[in-house]
């Protein structure tokens, strides 16, 4: 064969699979509110060895550290600052709470942080320990919004009784 290349010369490297490529792990960022006192560093050691174990068992996951506020100090959540900067600058990619309540006890609150999470410009998500739920999947933004609208209906039917209470009163 004049000028052309013969079969047998052909050589054909096999395709790897992009499952063979390793992707990176999700860095994420466990929260917690701590009860103070003097169970503050029993509570730490207990939530610190659960973030250790959640990592173990989902190995695509690594560790963007703990981050840790006491719950009577609501007013100065400086690791809830600290982690949201984190996110912020891209260090984060998920954070793991046990429920809402750890982000705020304000239901509408915590559902408004969730939010800010998924839409910056790197967005992360928000892992519910509690549901096994992160907000990746479609079940989360149903899931969230019915604890919003139950909280609020809550909220407005104690609103209500009290009021009605009160016109008893004297």
């Amino acid at each position: 064969m004049e000028g052309g290349v013969h079969l047998s010369e052909i050589r054909i490297e096999p395709i790897k699979p992009d499952c063979e490529k390793s992707s990176p792990k999700k860095r994420v960022a466990y929260y917690t509110r701590l009860f103070g006192g003097d169970v503050t560093d029993v509570d730490l050691e207990a939530k610190k060895k659960y973030f250790m174990e959640m990592l173990e068992e989902h190995q695509d996951w690594s560790s963007a550290g703990i981050y840790a506020d006491e719950r009577a100090t609501n007013d100065r959540r400086t690791a809830l600052n600290r982690l949201i900067e984190d996110a912020e600058a891209g260090e984060i990619d998920m954070v793991a709470v046990n429920n809402l309540t750890e982000f705020d006890d304000d239901m509408e609150d915590a559902v408004k942080l969730v939010q800010r999470l998924k839409e910056l410009p790197k967005p992360v998500e928000v892992y519910l320990l509690c549901l096994a739920l992160d907000s990746s999947d479609p079940m989360h933004d149903f899931v969230i919004r019915t604890m919003d609208w139950t909280a609020k209906a809550m909220r407005d039917t104690l609103r209500t009784r009290a009021e009605s209470a009160s016109s008893f009163c004297c």
